[in-house]
């Protein structure tokens, strides 16, 4: 893996515990930071740990925000029906399977489209135009789908069933951070072996994780 000097400062947004990594959004990770540099020593010394905590959490909310993207672009082009049924088909599909679609272009792209002001500007303007056009019905359905993507509750629901149909495996963020860091040791140059080799620790460090906490 090559190395470059000059890593980017990105504000640490999280909290080392025995449980993991705890981030100022409400995620929680099953791995250390310091188990992390373990698992991908080369890629730490090209990013910081808050770049990749910063770029998966990104990747979290964009089923929120990809949604209510969705669902607005469809509701002011053909009809609420629609726009709500794609809307909450997509957000499951989109969580359950984003972690095979990460790349480090892809996640420029996430960032963007995770922005307060992009999903915010999207809603004012659809939710504005449905109050012109007195469309007061969709307005109101409108507002509570804004909501339930918004805050992350459906979601967040999705997380609650999911361990209940797929147990004994990683978490949906515990996936998605390992497919990223993953993404990210081959852009930088790591080997098919080295990759390999990080799949199995990974998984190996969460266990151990779990045990010791299982033990106090």
């Amino acid at each position: 893996m090559t190395k470059k000097k000059g890593q980017s400062e990105t504000p640490q947004q999280f909290i080392d515990t025995p449980a993991g990594m705890f981030t100022t959004s409400g995620n929680w990770f099953h791995i250390s930071s310091d188990g992390l540099k373990k698992y991908a020593p080369g890629l730490f010394e090209v990013k910081s740990v808050g770049e990749i905590i910063r770029d998966t959490e990104a990747w979290i909310r964009s089923s929120d925000s990809l949604a209510i993207l969705l669902f607005f672009v469809l509701l002011l082009t053909t009809n609420l029906s629609t726009a709500g049924l794609v809307s909450l088909i997509f957000l499951p599909l989109w969580h359950l399977n984003k972690s095979a679609l990460v790349s480090p272009a892809a996640s420029t792209l996430i960032r963007v489209l995770d922005k307060e002001f992009v999903v915010v500007l999207v809603a004012v303007v659809a939710l504005s135009l449905l109050g012109i056009n007195e469309a007061y019905y969709e307005l109101i359905v409108g507002f509570l789908f804004f909501f339930l993507f918004k805050f992350g509750w459906y979601r967040k629901g999705i997380d609650r069933v999911y361990p209940k149909f797929k147990s004994g495996g990683l978490t949906l963020n515990d996936r998605l951070l390992r497919m990223l860091v993953l993404k990210y040791a081959l852009a930088e140059g790591a080997n098919v072996k080295e990759v390999e080799k990080m799949e199995h620790d990974f998984l190996k460090l969460i266990r151990e994780q779990q045990n010791k906490l299982k033990k106090k």
